[in-house]
């Protein structure tokens, strides 16, 4: 049954576009994330906001719509507390765009108007890791994936490490990347 709207069927709601389910950032980092959504119509959706969430957690960050198809949230500093990082190197924070009608040709959302999200059909998630948990030795740390993960061995500190965290990284084989070889490599284990 089509009904009375102007938008027909899932297909036309507005939703995150996702190319990926989840953008890897360094612990630490402040980041505005962009995402592209689609349906999103300015007659009136407004007061658009991202919605970051881990374990108990929930922030809330004023997002501007800076094209027809793209939203981008105010920077957010991903720093996840506890030991979270210890196990598996990263972890995941839930990610949703939260918007509200427009009303009087101001956006305003009311405090008792419950929030309206985008669909985030790919479960879209902001992936926050630590380089130096991720991988404990230079050959892990090399063969992590660079697109994925900003990543090298500091061969000062001996450690998996972001460019900027290496002191003296300008210096000869003191930072290698994924393009370079460990020195004394050891094998570990046989399969």
């Amino acid at each position: 049954r089509d009904g009375n709207s102007i938008r027909k069927g899932p297909s036309k709601c507005p939703h995150i576009v996702a190319p990926v389910s989840k953008t890897s950032v360094a612990n630490g980092e402040r980041r505005n994330i962009s995402v592209k959504v689609e349906n999103a119509d300015s007659s009136f959706m407004g007061d658009f906001k991202c919605e970051f969430k881990y374990g108990t957690v929930t922030h809330e960050k004023i997002a501007m719509r800076t094209s027809d198809d793209t939203i981008t949230c105010d920077e957010m500093l991903f720093e996840p507390y506890g030991t979270s990082l210890l196990g598996s190197g990263s972890t995941p924070y839930g990610f949703n765009v939260i918007w509200s009608p427009i009303s009087s040709s101001l956006p305003v959302r009311k405090a008792t108007s419950p929030p309206r999200y985008l669909d985030n059909v790919a479960s879209l998630a902001i992936d926050v890791y630590s380089c130096e948990n991720l991988a404990p030795n230079c050959g892990r740390c090399l063969t992590l994936d660079a697109d994925k993960y900003d990543c090298g061995w500091c061969s000062a500190e001996r450690k998996c490490a972001r460019p900027h965290q290496c002191p003296n990284r300008h210096l000869s084989d003191n930072w290698l990347n994924a393009t370079q070889l460990c020195p004394n490599p050891v094998i570990e284990d046989l399969r």
